[in-house]
């Protein structure tokens, strides 16, 4: 009747929301841990059909990953809200794995609970994430790995893919065939070795600080070269030898770049040492302050102040110097 009080019962509400039983995903973490994909697809799928968001299913496998690695570390901690059978079988779960493969675990997990939010097929992202479990399950763990490849072992693996074709009968070894070949009558030459590289020329070296930015540009150094012209300040200058100050705004590492590079486009041994003394004007400042001479020196001709006159407003932009080639002798010059 209708005052009859209805029963509400767990499973129906955990599907309705979405939930996976932990037993259940103590299921699929070991399905998953034990490389059997197949498996842990079918019972993916058996969850997801039960209601279970695959979002929901890889945070339980993270969290469970992360309750699995604590019970590898610390076996006797107490794992509260657990039933006994749940943590009995999750302790003798911890037992058989490494801590390797749980971290490894867990980073897959990470990794796959990003894509999951993002995929267009939620459920197929998932169930690709669960195929990376399976197969990094039966992987070595890295410094096992690492060690055999140094050593020039190959790895053999635990089993055979289950899905993988019956190995095809040997073919019986070819006959032997007589063949004929042309004997060279002179021996072939053994290829010349090749010259060594040359090193790098000992003319490359800079003769001035002015130099040093030079080739900077040269070699395509262009953040270094910036670094030389608007926050190194000179004070003293010598071949293999530097020193400088640094602007307030400097990148202190500068100095340390320009010996390793100098070093190695000239093939000498370059140090360049950082002082308190404040050295000369940037490159950068001076030449700054040669142009403003310049334009200035400018400014003082009358011929130009002149041809100023008759544009109001016009201004000196830049000065340049214009380099004339020398007119050829004349034929009355060649005849004396």
């Amino acid at each position: 009747g209708e005052g009859e009080a209805r029963r509400i019962q767990a499973e129906p509400v955990r599907q309705m929301l979405g939930l996976a039983d932990r037993t259940r995903v103590l299921d699929l973490f070991e399905l998953v841990m034990k490389g059997a994909a197949a498996e842990a697809i079918s019972e993916f799928r058996a969850q997801y059909d039960l209601g279970a968001e695959p979002l929901t299913v890889l945070q339980d496998l993270t969290a469970m990953t992360h309750e699995i690695t604590k019970l590898k570390i610390a076996p006797s901690s107490s794992m509260p809200g657990w039933a006994s059978a749940e943590a009995a079988r999750a302790g003798a779960i911890a037992e058989r794995l490494s801590v390797p493969s749980l971290t490894r675990a867990w980073q897959i997990l990470l990794k796959a609970l990003q894509e999951v939010q993002t995929a267009p097929d939620p459920a197929a992202a998932a169930d690709m994430a669960l195929l990376r479990l399976t197969y990094a399950a039966e992987l070595p763990p890295a410094d096992r790995l690492a060690r055999a490849v140094i050593d020039g072992a190959a790895a053999e693996p635990k089993s055979a893919p289950r899905d993988a074709p019956p190995p095809r009968p040997e073919s019986p070894p070819p006959r032997p065939r007589a063949q004929l070949s042309a004997v060279p009558a002179v021996a072939r030459e053994a290829p010349a070795p090749r010259p060594p590289e040359p090193k790098p020329a000992a003319s490359l070296s800079p003769a001035s600080w002015a130099g040093v930015a030079a080739l900077a540009g040269e070699m395509k150094a262009l953040k270094l070269k910036f670094q030389i012209e608007t926050q190194m300040r000179l004070v003293s200058f010598q071949r293999g030898a530097i020193e400088i100050a640094l602007t307030p705004n400097a990148d202190r590492g500068g100095a340390g770049d320009l010996a390793e590079r100098l070093t190695s486009w000239t093939g000498e041994r370059w140090i360049v040492s950082i002082s308190n003394d404040p050295g000369e004007p940037t490159l950068a400042a001076q030449a700054a302050e040669a142009d403003a001479a310049r334009k200035a020196q400018a400014a003082a001709d009358p011929l130009l102040n002149a041809v100023m006159s008759v544009f109001p407003g016009a201004k000196i932009i830049a000065v340049r110097d214009i380099v004339v080639d020398a007119a050829p002798p004349s034929e009355s010059e060649n005849d004396t």
